[in-house]
């Protein structure tokens, strides 16, 4: 079997890895490998920054292998992201400053999409773009409905009765 923490694994492989992903699904053989042409995998060692709270976002990440911490001001973990998880995906929707940092929980592989490669693949191929926007918005929209959640923002409109 192939080590997920190689230092350039395969497209073959990394296919394989983004199929089982939702933010991908859908995706056919050949609109993986376009996407694979504007992705990077990166590699981090445990206690690595990924990015610090307060950066600019440009690009989001998908957890290929190992762990990452979502840390807040403190530098406590907020979150632990695990292989198929994605995260700074607000990024590919706007140009705000990071909410929280990140960091390799540990030794960790991530496939690394910025906004302006997914903005270059909507002539080329729209389809692409087009599924990419639309699960992590879906994406964006769970997270907003666990914040409100939480929050019992549900509780107080009593949207149950609707």
């Amino acid at each position: 079997m192939t080590d997920p923490y190689e230092e350039n694994p395969s497209s073959g492989r990394l296919v394989t890895i983004l199929g089982k992903i939702p933010l991908f699904a859908g995706l056919s053989g050949e609109e993986y490998q376009l996407l694979l042409r504007v992705c990077r995998v990166d590699r981090y060692r445990a206690g690595e920054p990924v990015f610090a709270q307060g950066d600019v976002g440009l690009e989001m990440y998908v957890v290929l292998a190992g762990t990452v911490e979502i840390v807040g001001d403190e530098a406590d973990t907020l979150h632990t992201m695990a292989p198929g998880d994605l995260f700074g995906e607000i990024a590919l929707v706007s140009r705000v400053r990071r909410t929280a940092g990140a960091r390799a929980g540990n030794d960790a592989v991530l496939l690394r999409i910025a906004r302006q490669d997914i903005e270059s693949l909507v002539g080329k191929a729209p389809r692409i773009s087009y599924l990419v926007m639309r699960h992590t918005a879906e994406v964006l929209a769970e997270r907003l409905i666990a914040t409100n959640q939480k929050a019992g923002l549900y509780d107080k409109l009593d949207l149950a009765r609707r």
